[in-house]
């Protein structure tokens, strides 16, 4: 078997039998195919170079995965709603960001099965399920609804076209996989058993608004883990330890923004705030929160507040049900905006969005686009503005300063 790194994984159909459906599965990247390993199908799929595997490689971290798109109510029919009263949008991009950050090196796959009634359209469903993990660098186990496989193996290739489309398109941009958020706040945790889930939480609902996230892991933590951010979010129930302490008074100090649980312990109370007891230490602030943190949305919203949205790398006016995930190369000169569009309608609306970097140049890529639109930056506020055609499922900015 190929590096896991390179192979494509696809959950066999039950409805998927007769060997004349592998000329469609069969493709770039190199598939492995999912399930029974010891039946003619499975043997018809290696000799025509397919790798077959009962379950996935052990060297893969497999990331159990929402179906991304607008949460419905099952009594209503209707969008459930977030904390402000927005639509709940599943993700998974962030958490293929999170299981890179625990596993480093390790392919991470992420298993999302569509449900009964997708979301969207087929096949614009699993299209966006395929993008949503690609754009952190993951790969979306491909998987088909019932009805779906059969209509496939009934020889209606239109689906899979599309599905081999949006491969494509990232097969294209590979070297996307090696960027990394484009971000001025970050969450430094263990990420042990107890503190994983609010830590995860925190990156979810900080990605939900626009906020790139780079993930401190306390293990690997160093004065370089802190380069280039504003703020840290402390998101651990056990107090630092004195070493990591003193870093992360002296990032507040040199003008930072530390926010942490009462685990913390004690903070001058020098400016007001609902919910933090904030005290200013040099150039910077230090936030120990008046309770234990349980709401990573108030965490990640008031985080936000508290470094200051003039440190923002991303601006987003009417983005509506978008999400994004922006990413830079390590020199930074070279950088990728991925835009999802969770909702079920095609959305006309204008969108525009800013970045800090001032970028001399952008393109507009659509994966069912045969070439690049070019998109003219406006010098605004120190950074440059784009004004966005209409998103349709996925859509990518590629930047260049």
């Amino acid at each position: 078997m190929p590096s896991s790194a390179d192979l494509q994984p696809v959950r066999r159909s039950s409805s998927w039998n007769d060997a004349s459906i592998l000329e469609l599965l069969s493709g770039r990247p190199r598939r492995v195919l999912l399930g029974p390993d010891n039946d003619a199908f499975a043997a018809a799929a290696r000799q025509r170079g397919m790798s077959v595997s009962s379950s996935p490689p052990p060297e893969v971290t497999v990331v159990e995965g929402e179906w991304p798109g607008i949460r419905l109510s099952s009594e209503r029919g209707a969008a459930d709603a977030g904390p402000t009263g927005a639509p709940w949008i599943d993700a998974n991009y962030w958490r293929v960001q999170l299981a890179q950050t625990l596993h480093p090196g390790k392919p991470v796959w992420v298993a999302a099965s569509p449900p009964d009634k997708s979301r969207l359209a087929a096949p614009d469903a699993y299209v966006l399920a395929l993008a949503d993990a690609a754009s952190a660098g993951g790969r979306w186990i491909i998987e088909l609804s019932d009805t779906h496989a059969r209509e496939i193996a009934a020889g209606q290739p239109a689906l899979w076209q599309r599905i081999e489309q949006a491969l494509a398109f990232f097969d294209q941009h590979a070297e996307w996989k090696n960027f990394k958020p484009e971000a001025a706040f970050g969450v430094l945790s263990d990420f042990s058993e107890s503190n994983e889930f609010l830590a995860g939480e925190i990156l979810n609902l900080a990605s939900r608004q626009h906020q790139p996230v780079r993930l401190l892991v306390k293990r690997d933590f160093g004065e370089a883990s802190l380069k280039g951010l504003k703020a840290v979010v402390y998101a651990d129930a056990e107090p630092p330890s004195p070493q990591l302490r003193k870093s992360l008074t002296a990032f507040a100090a040199s003008g930072g923004a530390v926010i942490a649980g009462p685990a913390w312990g004690p903070v001058k109370a020098q400016e007001p705030h609902p919910h933090y007891h904030v005290e200013r230490v040099g150039k910077g602030r230090l936030a120990s929160a008046a309770k234990d943190f349980d709401d990573p949305y108030l965490i990640a919203s008031d985080a936000q507040i508290l470094m200051s949205h003039r440190h923002d790398p991303v601006r987003f006016w009417n983005a509506g049900s978008l999400g994004s995930y922006y990413t830079a190369s390590t020199d930074g000169r070279r950088a990728v905006l991925h835009l999802f569009n969770f909702s079920a309608r095609r959305r006309e609306d204008p969108v525009s969005v800013w970045f800090a970097r001032p970028y001399r140049s952008a393109r507009w890529l659509r994966i069912d686009a045969p070439r690049p639109e070019t998109l003219k930056p406006v010098t605004q506020g120190g950074g440059v503005e784009l004004h966005l055609p209409p998103v349709p499922v996925y859509a990518a900015v590629e930047l260049e300063a």
